[in-house]
């Protein structure tokens, strides 16, 4: 079962945003696979926190285990439900007025074995580009896919669609509405359960969307 660790991001405090981030982790013999869950500290950039955390945490000697790095959609945006990398981090111990910490030089990429993936597996979620034609992109919660007939919609990261309706285009979501054409360059605004929430305007009026 996973645990959770609290972080402190290096980045300095800023206004509105948490001095400390969220991961999740697991040791399995010596080998210790952790993950961000956050947005908004990368965990390639704070690895030597994360680690340092997990160990204070556990009570364990820091050089007692290996340490592999699970990127997922949960901790990058760029990442789509079902992608993943993982890296395990090789690092050398680095003095410093406190003591000796550990410096990540090098990211080494891996696979997951299939107990390990089954324990991450919700984090990494289901990869949808199984399931639909095509996948676009991740906006605001939601993600834009199209199926063989280039009908553009939006669907939920476990992949059941939002709406029944089917687009010939469609926007991302900008502070909750989104732009979507049926047709005949007719376009009009949607919320993120699919209610039209403005009228049908045509293209030709629209600008900057």
């Amino acid at each position: 079962m996973l645990k959770q660790v609290e972080y402190p991001c290096d980045i300095l405090p800023v206004r509105g945003f948490p001095k400390f981030y969220k991961a999740v982790y697991v040791i399995i013999n010596n080998k210790c696979y952790f993950s961000g869950i956050e947005h908004g500290s990368s965990t390639v950039n704070t690895a030597e926190n994360i680690i340092m955390a997990i160990v204070k945490q556990e009570n364990v000697s820091l050089a007692n285990l290996r340490y592999f790095d699970i990127w997922t959609r949960r901790g990058y945006q760029m990442f789509l439900p079902g992608e993943y990398r993982v890296s395990e981090l090789k690092f050398k111990m680095r003095r410093w007025s406190t003591g000796s910490i550990p410096e990540v030089i090098r990211w080494e990429q891996t696979k997951l074995s299939a107990d390990v993936f089954k324990l991450f597996e919700k984090l990494i979620g289901i990869d949808l580009k199984t399931m639909y034609a095509g996948v676009w992109r991740e906006s605001e919660g939601l993600i834009g896919v199209h199926d063989e007939n280039l009908r553009f919609f939006y669907v939920y990261p476990d992949g059941k669609p939002v709406f029944k309706e089917r687009y010939v285009d469609m926007t991302e979501f900008k502070d909750g509405l989104a732009w979507v054409n049926k047709g005949n360059n007719q376009w009009a605004q949607i919320d993120h359960q699919g209610n039209i929430k403005s009228k049908w305007i045509d293209g030709k009026e629209l600008r900057g969307f």
